[in-house]
């Protein structure tokens, strides 16, 4: 019970406070539900967090920029705007280990410079691979079939903007 915990944190001496990783974890929870993102942000970025799963802790740290971002915007977040928000606010260096991943969710670090590499090879000699190149591709790159399907798709839609912007742009030159 969130009230509970909340009489509890409130109850023990400001000496004390800060003695253990749990307190301050349970002052993050605190915190974080009764809408003081602000007191979040403070506790994860001034503590190291050594003992306690940082998993939990990371949740707490993005749903406080997001809840705090929609306010100072005042409308929901999109996907981007929350793409937007997690590059503006890495993870602080106490709940991470400092390379900004996640313990959670997508794993944003799978499109090394390495794997990168691989796709725009592939991608220079086929523009439209077939299923069986692109299992082949997802085995070396250590991507799955769907992230190497997209990146394909996304690469020529690309490929295909900037194709329509360069025309667009010599067709005005041309004063037509």
């Amino acid at each position: 019970n969130m009230d509970t915990l909340a009489r509890f944190v409130s109850s023990i001496p400001q000496e004390l406070s800060g003695v253990t990783e749990y307190l301050l974890a349970a002052k993050v929870m605190v915190s974080f539900n009764s809408k003081n993102y602000l007191d979040v942000f403070d506790i994860l970025e001034s503590n190291t967090f050594t003992e306690i799963p940082w998993e939990p802790l990371q949740r707490l740290w993005f749903e406080a920029r997001y809840d705090y971002e929609t306010v100072v915007k005042g409308r929901k977040l999109g996907a981007v705007d929350k793409y937007r928000v997690r590059k503006k606010y890495p993870l602080p260096v106490s709940i991470s280990d400092g390379s900004g991943s996640c313990l959670f969710g997508v794993n944003r670090d799978l499109f090394t410079p390495q794997v990168r590499r691989i796709l725009w090879d592939h991608y220079h000699r086929e523009k439209f691979p077939d299923t069986t190149l692109k299992i082949l591709i997802a085995k070396q790159s250590g991507l799955t079939f769907a992230q190497v399907n997209n990146w394909f798709k996304n690469r020529r839609q690309r490929d295909r903007m900037a194709m329509n912007k360069k025309r667009m742009v010599n067709y005005n030159k041309i004063g037509l």
